[in-house]
């Protein structure tokens, strides 16, 4: 089925649904559902409201490319840059909603974060302990206190975090 398109530059032709002065919207690679959520829904009201990244970066004064980050999931957006997309796509009736969003999405960027250093800081400090003792202990001991320094970390850090956390 083809129809004739009347489509201008920067828009998006609803007769064809191709886009002109522009590339499409980078695949979402978000850290999180949250920001995913957060990111597809601004997307969705660019779009409905037929405004490109372009216009929208224009009327933001920022860079297309910092949009097209932001959109992407490749950059964390600030509250102020979803508030200035929001607001420029005429909802700001609903900038509650957004700021929810986007509460949403940053605490679950900091759980998230909290985990991998977390996790890194588990690898480290087991490193860090077996070659502090590697290199005090001789051999026949080291074979004895590698079987038992996990514990022993575990327990001083479970006791440092419990002090740390009850002060």
């Amino acid at each position: 089925m083809t129809t004739s398109c009347t489509h201008t530059a920067d828009t998006t032709c609803p007769a064809c649904n191709s886009r002109r002065g522009g590339r499409p919207p980078a695949e979402i690679r978000a850290e999180t559902p949250e920001l995913r959520t957060l990111i597809e829904e601004v997307r969705n009201l660019h779009t409905q409201r037929g405004i490109t990244r372009k216009q929208l970066a224009k009327a933001i004064y920022s860079s297309e490319s910092t949009i097209s980050r932001d959109l992407s999931g490749a950059r964390y957006p600030s509250w102020g840059q979803i508030k200035a997309i929001v607001i420029s796509c005429g909802d700001e009736k609903n900038l509650k909603h957004w700021q929810q969003l986007w509460q949403h999405a940053q605490i679950a960027r900091i759980r998230n974060a909290g985990a991998v250093c977390g996790e890194m800081h588990l690898a480290v400090r087991g490193s860090f302990a077996m070659a502090l003792i590697r290199w005090v202990l001789p051999p026949a001991a080291f074979r004895v206190a590698r079987r038992i320094l996990p514990l022993i970390t575990t327990a001083i850090f479970s006791i440092i975090i419990y002090y740390a956390s009850h002060r």
